[in-house]
């Protein structure tokens, strides 16, 4: 056997519990987890706690599959399988449980992999636990395959940096979503203390783009964590609520953070809080913010300082840029011709020698809803915690204000942007003599467009580059917010570029009948088709079978759905059931394609929004297509559920309806 690549001895049932916890940060899609041992060794105690680790639930019941061979589980990070093979008598039963999908859909965690040696995967963990001369004690040998290489190296060194900090030693480590840049987050929670970690490491410098510089440098883009550790502890010391940082590691980017919990200003909009006084909260922070000098350095831990740069012409214009690079050919299907582009950047220049005469003070640049967390034990402006500010530089304010006010993920609406405006403007102008409203005015509305127009190309590139869709929903609010921008006098040139090439109605608002361009287009695969209904309307033929099953031309009118559904290209079907479901499940259950899944209302009828919310951990968190079993209808031509298919965009839609006419 070739050198494992991490070697843990004399661990006890705690640390095999906490290695599947630090393996769940890392663990990815087509990944396969294999478990060496004999039995007793701890392989079942490691898959448990790495399946409650993906659910974020220390408690979740997670059966043996002994007898069953594999059980299944949709948790939010990814689907996951956990295989017992110790009864496995012939692979070919694995191709019969459809293994091969598993491992191309999630991740597999294999106890005895050895019985099955086809079984592989490219990016694969092999852990073997061995006894040793205590009965509560193992040695654990890591090897890894694959990108499982650079993953398993990352996670030895988070596993030195917290073992450097004993006070967290019994902590548990759960995920946490991070956001759309390349950091990573855990929490540690020991009883009622809670802990960050941020796992950040360098960033490497990508291909130079202009002037010999790659674009992280032209914007000024933190590349390490030195950054935001010589802010935290600026603004901190102003009295602004920054995270307290624990512990650092400078070299290797990890932090240990003070935990600000869960009440993030967006949740909090979700769950009914009041808009208008949850962003004053935010408007306080930053007239607060406006009276706090920037420093001409920064003191860091290890003796070194950190500058903030100045916000300069160069990387505005890379930034509005992405518009052009991104947005444009992906709303035209065709690169932006050279006269067009030369037009945009000499409006944009003109806009941005006089932005850059403007007085300045610190701008934080994230200042927006997902980085800003409500401390209500707080008092004043100190209220808001601020998680996000390693990108910071010298500008004018107005910058995190129009941030704040036309947030790209939660809608502002226009009157409460223009009550919070004039309370920032009125409360700036009695604190600061030299605060000059129409320069204010100028800056908040030309960054307000600059911000907008660079997020547009960065929501066209996360879905186009980095397959992450998700973000063109926010699409229309910025297009909403950059009208608002435009309305400013000053910026007329600016409207008239984007009314030429951007009208209304040719900003990536597709129909059916118009789809949009590859990015926007999404291959739905999974449908949730209603069959639990108890058919009282077609009594008495539904006295002994349910609906479903009652024949029309030939056969039930369930199998017409499924092979509509089938000839459209789904390939999994989530059929709810309650009225006489056993002779539902027996008739699916022959099917071949698509792939059945059962939700069980036998208990209870929860109607038609009840049932799918019941059957979304069996639907997943791709978009899905809603059948009714009794609705049949003639096709003419091509397939109408393919249709619906085809015209569904998941930047710019909800939900998205199939009418046939009666």
């Amino acid at each position: 056997m070739t050198p494992p690549n991490w070697t843990l001895r004399e661990v006890d049932e705690a640390a095999v519990v906490r290695l599947a916890q630090l393996v769940s940060l890392k663990i990815a899609e087509g990944d396969m987890i294999a478990l060496h041992g004999d039995l007793g060794a701890g392989k079942s105690t490691f898959a448990r706690a790495l399946v409650r680790a993906l659910a974020g639930n220390a408690g979740a019941e997670v059966p043996s599959p002994t007898f069953s061979i594999v059980q299944t589980y949709d948790t939010p990070r990814l689907n996951a399988a956990h295989l017992d093979l110790y009864r496995l008598n012939s692979e070919d039963e694995l191709r019969e449980l459809g293994i091969d999908e598993m491992l191309a859909a999630g991740a597999i965690i294999v106890e005895w992999p050895e019985r099955a040696p086809s079984l592989t995967s490219n990016n694969r963990l092999d852990i073997f636990l061995t006894e040793t001369t205590s009965d509560a004690r193992r040695d654990l040998a890591i090897k890894a395959r694959g990108t499982w290489t650079v993953r398993l190296a990352r996670l030895q060194e988070i596993g030195v940096f917290l073992d450097r900090n004993p006070a967290w030693a019994g902590a548990s480590i759960g995920y946490l979503q991070g956001d759309a840049s390349s950091r990573a987050y855990a929490r540690l929670e020991d009883g009622s203390r809670r802990a960050i970690l941020m796992d950040a490491p360098r960033t490497p410098d990508g291909p130079p783009i202009r002037n010999g510089l790659p674009y992280s440098r032209i914007a000024h883009l933190a590349e390490d964590v030195r950054p935001f550790v010589a802010i935290a502890h600026s603004l901190k010391a102003a009295s602004l609520s920054t995270p307290e940082i624990y512990c650092t590691d400078l070299d290797r980017g990890l932090l240990l953070l003070e935990d600000f919990g869960d009440r993030v200003f967006g949740r909090e909009l979700d769950s009914g809080a009041n808009q208008h006084e949850l962003w004053k909260h935010g408007v306080e922070t930053l007239l607060a913010l406006r009276t706090v000098p920037v420093p001409q350095r920064l003191a860091l831990p290890d003796g070194t300082s950190y500058q903030i740069p100045k916000l300069g012409r160069e990387g505005l214009s890379i930034e509005v840029e992405l518009l052009l690079d991104w947005y444009w050919p992906a709303v035209k299907s065709a690169a932006i011709p050279g006269a067009a582009r030369a037009e945009f950047n000499a409006i944009w220049l003109a806009i941005f020698d006089k932005l850059l005469k403007l007085p300045t003070g610190w701008q934080l640049r994230d200042y927006h809803s997902p980085n800003l967390i409500l401390l209500p034990d707080r008092q004043g402006a100190g209220k808001t915690g601020i998680i996000d500010f390693q990108d910071a530089l010298q500008g004018p304010a107005a910058y995190d204000l129009v941030s704040l006010l036309q947030d790209a993920r939660v809608t502002v609406p226009a009157d409460i942007e223009a009550a919070l405006l004039t309370h920032y403007v009125q409360n700036a102008t009695a604190s600061d003599r030299a605060f000059n409203h129409g320069e204010f005015s100028f800056a908040y509305a030309a960054l307000g467009a600059q911000r907008n127009t660079k997020i547009l190309g960065i929501f066209a590139r996360l879905a186009k580059r980095d397959g992450k869709p998700g973000y063109l929903r926010h699409i229309p609010r910025l297009w909403d917010y950059m009208d608002r921008c435009l309305a400013h006098p000053e910026l007329a040139s600016l409207r008239a570029w984007f009314l030429k090439h951007f009208p209304s109605d040719a900003r990536g608002l597709h129909s059916a009948d118009n789809p949009a361009p590859e990015i926007s287009k999404t291959t739905i695969t999974t449908a949730m088709v209603l069959a639990a209904g108890l058919g009282n309307r077609m009594r008495p033929l539904t006295d002994s079978i349910p609906k479903p099953l009652v024949p029309l031309a030939g056969k039930p009118m369930i199998d017409h759905a499924l092979d509509r559904l089938l000839d459209a290209g789904i390939t999994r079907a989530v059929i709810n059931v309650h009225y006489l479901a056993d002779q539902i499940e027996r008739h699916v259950a022959p099917r071949g394609s698509p792939k059945i899944i059962i939700s069980n209302e036998r208990g209870l009828l929860l109607e038609t929004g009840g049932g799918v919310v019941k059957a979304l951990p069996l639907l997943g968190q791709s978009p899905f297509v809603i059948h009714n079993s009794d609705t049949v209808w003639i096709e003419n031509g091509a397939s109408n559920i393919a249709r619906l298919i085809a015209g569904w965009h998941a930047g710019t839609m909800d939900s998205f309806l199939l009418l046939a006419p009666r």
